[in-house]
């Protein structure tokens, strides 16, 4: 049996409910966080921004069950000026970059003054973001940051008896490490020279535990090997094929 446990880290720096294919705004549809963050003043509102991608498991989880939960759909629509970014699209790496968004998911709240008052690096669960915007609504969030190593919710694995919902792409594995310290250094290695979504996937196998570095996302096997030539060539570096 396979755990996976998804922690993000994008090398250039790195949900509309069902898959995440585009950026989602609430109601009245501000074109930018800046306009977002204007209309959040003039109604006195929080503002929320949630940044995920397609290629990531536990953002999919969220966009299938807890953005799809009714009371938060309806608190954050009635209460708040949200916006859910994909930061493959344009918009969404923008603000990625603004806001050194390096694991995914990613919350960020702004009090109606603009001032950032929470970031959230974990996948959370309807019942803890129902928790959290009742705290953000009764004015007792408190400024902090959350991260921890980012584990999709067993549910998400028992929920995929069928490929369609599985990750279709291709990516590149970079190597394989018995600690998480050292496939940080792979990570950070890589992030210096590369562009493209980096992820440590932790699996547990048999009681032992290693983590895959694994790098870029393709749609097609062609693309995934074509890169593999290219950094294979230009920077010397070994990686197979991982789907």
């Amino acid at each position: 049996m396979v755990m996976r446990i998804f922690v993000v880290l994008i090398g250039c720096f790195l949900f509309h409910v069902g898959v995440l294919a585009s950026t989602h705004i609430n109601p009245h549809h501000p074109t930018d966080l800046e306009e977002a963050k204007e209309r959040a003043l003039s109604e006195g509102k929080f503002f929320m921004v949630s940044f995920g991608a397609k290629w990531c498991r536990p953002c999919k989880w969220m966009a299938e069950t807890t953005f799809a939960d009714s009371l938060v759909r309806r608190t954050l629509d009635q209460n708040f000026v949200w916006m859910q970014l994909d930061i493959d699209e344009s918009l969404g790496y923008e603000m990625k970059n603004r806001y050194e968004v390096k694991y995914l998911p990613t919350m960020l709240i702004f009090n109606p003054n603009g001032q950032m008052v929470h970031r959230i690096e974990e996948t959370l669960s309807p019942e803890a973001m129902k928790s959290l915007l009742g705290l953000c609504l009764r004015g007792e969030l408190q400024p902090q940051k959350i991260h921890r190593l980012n584990i999709s919710p067993k549910d998400i694995n028992k929920s995929e008896p069928t490929e369609r919902s599985r990750n279709t792409g291709f990516q590149l594995q970079m190597g394989v490490f018995s600690s998480f310290e050292g496939a940080k250094m792979k990570v950070d290695q890589l992030q210096q020279i590369f562009g493209e979504p980096i992820v440590v996937l932790q699996d547990a196998k048999d009681g032992k535990i290693f983590f895959r570095v694994v790098m870029g996302f393709f749609e097609t096997k062609e693309r995934a090997l074509a890169y593999a030539s290219v950094i294979k060539n230009s920077h010397n570096f070994d990686s197979v094929l991982f789907h």
